[in-house]
């Protein structure tokens, strides 16, 4: 009783809107409302009894869902258009069958030719309401040609019998004759009366695809087969047009249908007759009218017309077609094509909105292709990389031009500066970001002139220096930065190349700017390029190379600074991570006495007195001894990690140690100073770090120490919060580096000053070193590239050109080292005590010489030096 009474309701509620409608609609100037409501009204909307008569009533609710759907307006429109429904009529010549109409006989005509045997298809027709019953039957055996369209004959002679294209013309689009023809002469018509508009502010654009290769199942046979054959197209136009009028614009034939419902009126039988018939031909109606619809995604609609939408993506009926077979009208983006606009693309995971407009630009930019902007900057999540998917996109969104124009206009050049600056301001991107950002965002022509737009770029240069200056010149600003130190008691074992990585991986790929060592000829100017970069790498930093108030102020963790410059102050204010590299036998000892000792400025800190034109610690004075602890407390804080590099001792591999302080910086007294690890922040990896490493190993390598290094805080940090009195050397699960800073302590706790043992310090710091890495053995014969002449015997030679000649060198090949003469070539090779240590793990004394050693130094008992004829050439790389 209930259902029943709810059905009454909304029966009801249906015959009350209804009745409104047809009220509302008598009033119609359109020929098909006025036929179809004069049936319409002549049917009984309830029952002699005063019941609800239900078939009534819901016929005439698909006239009230027709007039809805006629009168929905919108600029953009998918359109479907089928060949054989288009050109062809039933072959209903029974007055009585309820699909009968009288335009069917007298348009009655010879069946279009059978171009894809579409015709000859069979197709089930059911013989009861209920479809429970039926029969196969070919199509043209239910279908004749239409007369008044004789004159289209075929689909088009762009496609052979299997739907391929053919013939196509000088820009490889399908030639665009027959039905094709007819339906692209309905595209050009709308886009003449378009272009009409001279004022308008939306880009007139359609597109047309022919899709003839489409495929579907068959269940009685077990084989698939083509689908008819149709056309799909989307239409942007510059004003909002009804569906009732886009339909008459492609043609659609509502004349026959006006014509139908006269006859309806005039020869139904009775009134079930009537609404049998008026029935019918709504449901016609309303199947035409699904032909016609407003895309919810412009683009996806776009991406479908070759089948590359995600829905079509993932229905494996759906064949995929080429872009060249879309036929683009575009009056209003000149340059521009459909592939640019649909940004179309194979890759089914992001086939959708937006994002995959990003993902195709991103992957066939040849800016983005060059420099690797998907690979390394964008991604699905927030802080997963430097931008998102969703942020290009939000970027992307703002690129606008005004009809006709090949630039963005200037309301989209002040979009584009505003939601950048604002994305900064709020820590989204970084202020180097600007130009990798709008290349990422934009088409390389767009984004090409937009970095070229001079006064574009000094207005995003002008806002970007004010923000800059702004925060900098904030009190309560703060940059937060680490330095890590990566020394190696040798050169050439990968601490620069550790450096890069872990400074890539921990700015987002953004590039790390890079300090070059101090030139005695030249004024050290370390800052005067700085740009705002989040890292800097201080390759091969000497402890003289910075003054001590300089070092103090740019190792600052928190402290914005200035370092003075040739030209004008700069601030490297936004660095966030700053590496250290040299090579020091002892490490972080030697840096840190090395810059107590000859840093610019430690000598009026009264731990140092001159001594025959050295100046030397002040050893066994209490005085002196505060005054350098106090310098020491302050240098080691601002060196957070220490990174020791070492090679394994068989000399295949690479050990790396992660240490930190021993004390909380927080102004209470440390008795003794060091730096401390764990066994976690310890590993050996097995390979050696050096220019035949490949980058994705040495990002493996990055990423470990980078794990290692946030490993090591955490437990530090943990540490302190439960023993904040202690230093951690002191603690559980930490190991002392025992680094040795030049202080000592009484049994009061004060400290004193020892020399230090064995070679001066002066020694170590103000001269250069014997070797430069660059040239030392290891560099290069990581760098040699040997070869051959073509007629030797290779398995005699003792040479292998293959392999990385410090590898050959170490399995005890000749590798080659200098030439002599015309045609000779002087080689180095182990001898077999050497070979001998090698082979059995004790390689460390034979990788000291080849990093003290240059290919024309070279004098040891391990090697010995020779001659080879067989080697052709060999360069350095």
């Amino acid at each position: 009783m209930k259902d029943k009474g709810n059905n009454a309701h909304s029966l009801e509620k249906k015959r009350d809107d209804v009745e409104q409608l047809l009220a509302r609609m008598k009033h119609s100037s359109v020929d098909l409302h006025k036929t179809v409501v004069s049936v319409l009204t002549k049917l009984p909307l309830t029952n002699s009894n005063g019941t609800f008569n239900a078939d009534m009533i819901n016929t005439v609710w698909k006239y009230k869902q027709i007039v809805d759907s006629l009168a929905e307006t919108s600029r953009r429109w998918a359109i479907s258009k089928h060949f054989i429904y288009d050109v062809c009529l039933p072959d209903i010549s029974d007055s009585n069958n309820e699909d009968y109409s009288p335009v069917y006989q007298r348009y009655a005509a010879k069946l279009p030719v059978d171009q894809f045997g579409e015709l000859d298809q069979e197709v089930f027709v059911a013989t009861n309401p209920q479809k429970t019953t039926g029969k196969l039957v070919k199509r043209k055996d239910r279908l004749v040609g239409d007369a008044r369209l004789q004159n289209i004959k075929t689909f088009g002679s762009a496609w052979n019998s299997a739907g391929e294209v053919i013939n196509t013309d000088t820009n490889s689009h399908p030639i665009l004759d027959g039905y094709a023809g007819v339906v692209a002469g309905h595209i050009d018509d709308i886009v003449r009366q378009e272009l009409q508009h001279s004022r308008r502010d939306r880009h007139v654009q359609a597109f047309m695809i022919a899709h003839t290769r489409d495929r579907e199942e068959v269940q009685w046979s077990s084989e698939p087969r083509l689908k008819e054959s149709h056309i799909h197209i989307v239409i942007a136009i510059s004003a909002a047009k009804s569906r009732y009028q886009m339909m008459r614009l492609m043609g659609y034939n509502f004349d026959d249908l006006t014509e139908t419902f006269e006859w309806i009126a005039q020869n139904s039988s009775d009134e079930e007759d009537m609404r049998e018939r008026a029935d019918s031909f709504l449901s016609t109606l309303i199947g035409a009218i699904k032909n016609y619809v407003v895309p919810a995604d412009y683009c996806a609609a776009l991406r479908y017309l070759v089948h590359q939408s995600k829905k079509a993506v993932h229905d494996p009926q759906k064949t995929t077609y080429s872009s060249n077979e879309v036929i683009s009208w575009l009056p209003d983006d000149p340059g521009q094509t459909y592939d640019d606009i649909a940004s179309i693309h194979d890759n089914e995971s992001i086939a959708n909105n937006l994002e995959s407009q990003v993902l195709y630009h991103l992957q066939n930019s040849a800016y983005c292709q060059a420099h690797h902007i998907l690979e390394k900057y964008v991604g699905a999540r927030r802080g997963d990389k430097a931008f998102t998917f969703e942020q290009i996109g939000e970027l992307r969104r703002l690129g606008k031009k005004q009809p006709g124009k090949l630039c963005f206009s200037n309301r989209s050049k002040d979009s584009i500066l505003s939601l950048v600056m604002h994305w900064i301001r709020t820590k989204r991107i970084q202020f180097s970001d600007c130009q990798i950002l709008i290349h990422a965002a934009f088409n390389d022509k767009d984004a090409d002139a937009l970095i070229a737009d001079a006064k574009f770029m000094d207005r995003l240069s002008n806002v970007l220096a004010a923000e800059e200056q702004a925060i900098i010149s904030d009190p309560a600003a703060v940059r937060d930065m680490t330095t890590y130190c990566i020394f190696a008691a040798q050169g050439g074992i990968g601490k620069t190349r550790l450096a890069n990585a872990m400074a890539l991986l921990m700015d987002k790929y953004r590039k790390p700017y890079q300090v070059v060592t101090r030139n005695k000829q030249v004024t050290f100017d370390p800052f005067q390029n700085y740009e705002s970069e989040t890292s800097v790498i201080m390759d091969e930093l000497n402890p003289s190379s910075l003054g001590w108030a300089q070092i103090k102020d740019l190792l600052d963790p928190f402290k914005i600074p200035y370092v003075g410059s040739r030209f004008h102050n700069k601030s490297p204010w936004n660095i966030k991570h700053t590496f250290i590299t040299n090579v020091f036998e002892n490490g972080i000892s030697d840096y840190v006495n090395g810059v107590l000792h000859y840093a610019e400025g430690v000598s009026s800190l009264g731990y140092l007195t001159k001594d025959g034109g050295d100046w030397n610690l002040i050893t066994n004075d209490i005085e002196a001894g505060k005054h350098y602890v106090s310098q020491l407390s302050q240098l080691l804080r601002r060196l957070s990690f220490v990174i020791n590099l070492a090679p394994t001792e068989n000399g295949r591999g690479t050990s790396i140690k992660v240490s930190t302080i021993n004390f909380q910086p927080s102004g209470r007294q440390v008795d003794h100073y060091d730096y401390v690890h764990t066994q976690d922040s310890c590993h050996v990896f097995r390979t050696v770090i050096n220019d035949d490493l490949r980058e994705k190993d040495m990002e493996k390598i990055a990423k470990k120490v980078i794990q290692m290094v946030n490993q090591l805080k955490v437990q530090a940090k943990e540490a302190f919060k439960a023993n904040p009195d202690r230093l951690l050397d002191e603690v559980d699960g930490f190991i002392a580096d025992r680094c040795d800073f030049s202080v000592r302590y009484n049994a009061k706790h004060e400290p004193y000053l020892v020399a230090k043992d064995g070679e001066s310090v002066s020694a170590l710091f103000q001269s250069e070193p014997a070797v430069p890495p660059t040239q030392n053995l290891i560099t290069i014969l990581n760098r040699t590239k040997v070869f051959l002449w073509p007629d030797v015997d290779k398995t005699k030679v003792h040479v292998d050109p293959k392999l990385n000649q410090l590898d050959a060198l170490l399995k005890g090949y000749e590798v080659p080292i200098e030439k002599v003469g015309f045609d000779e070539i002087k080689t180095l090779k182990l001898t077999k005590e050497a070979l001998k240590l090698v082979n059995s793990d004790h390689s460390a004394t034979i990788w000291k010489v080849l990093n003290q050693e240059t290919p024309r130094q070279i004098a040891s008992e391990y090697f010995t030096v020779q001659t080879n004829k067989n080697i052709a050439n060999f360069k350095v790389i």
